[in-house]
């Protein structure tokens, strides 16, 4: 039977120490500046061109079918301008989670088929059939959760995507407790796995949606000594956008790459 090589298992006791410090803070979101104190390294990330500054882990998906007449037509979950006489009315259900399921319903139909199906070599299931280091769900004021999760069959790619959200307002200029803990447990969860043993990295594409109904993806690695993120700008999804609906659509379906064994 392989054994997991010492570096390895070095790699996951760190990654271990690093989430329980993070569940100890008692503040919702880390200023960039501040990462370093816990071995935290940011970057940031753009999704088109030909830059650096793309995903190192995650393919951007070249087959997305044009969204019929059906879908282009379909009601989008359009958030409420303050002004608007229905805000206050609407405004308990205007929570990052209510708006997140919202958006998911919207998005979901662009990325799934007829049979809720996700084509390439992606598997998609319940976040509830996942056996999971720790609970993806925190309910509270500031709580956070997953919506979505898929991964790859069989031993080549440790890679995961997660839709998630967090009730919390976020900035260009921090990082929320919420996000972290998410991507720290669920590259554990990879980690421990004895079907990836001779990967050393189990990289983490986080859809994340944030108050008020703004969203990033952020890719995240942890390379034994520092989770190294990459992260993109906040899409405003208040209102209609396309260009951001395709990124999102593109990426969750985009295809794993990357060297995870010598990384």
């Amino acid at each position: 039977m392989e054994t997991e090589p010492p570096k390895r298992l070095e790699r996951r006791e760190a990654l271990l120490r690093l989430e329980r410090t993070i569940e100890e803070l008692q503040v919702q979101e880390i200023d960039l500046s501040e990462l370093n104190n816990f071995n935290i390294a940011v970057h940031p990330m753009t999704l088109t061109g030909n830059s650096d500054s793309r995903p190192c882990f995650f393919a951007r998906s070249l087959s997305l079918a044009e969204p019929d007449d059906e879908l282009l037509e379909r009601e989008y979950p359009t958030y409420p301008r303050e002004d608007d006489p229905s805000y206050k009315e609407r405004e308990p259900c205007l929570r990052p989670e209510n708006c997140a399921v919202a958006f998911c319903d919207y998005l979901t139909a662009w990325i799934f088929d007829d049979c809720g199906r996700m084509p390439g070599p992606w598997n998609s299931k319940c976040v509830g059939n996942y056996t999971t280091y720790k609970s993806l769900f925190q309910y509270d004021e500031t709580g956070f959760g997953v919506l979505y999760m898929t991964n790859c069959s069989g031993p080549d790619y440790p890679h995961l995507k997660a839709i998630a959200y967090n009730n919390v307002k976020a900035t260009d200029q921090t990082i929320l407790r919420g996000e972290l803990l998410l991507i720290l447990r669920l590259i554990f969860t990879r980690n421990r796995k004895r079907r990836f043993l001779k990967h050393m990295v189990a990289p983490v594409l986080l859809f994340s949606i944030v108050g008020p109904q703004h969203a990033r993806i952020i890719e995240a690695i942890f390379d034994g000594s520092n989770l190294v993120l990459r992260t993109t700008k906040l899409f405003d999804l208040r209102y209609k956008n396309m260009q951001g609906l395709n990124d999102f659509a593109e990426y969750y379906l985009g295809t794993p790459i990357g060297d995870t064994v010598k990384a």
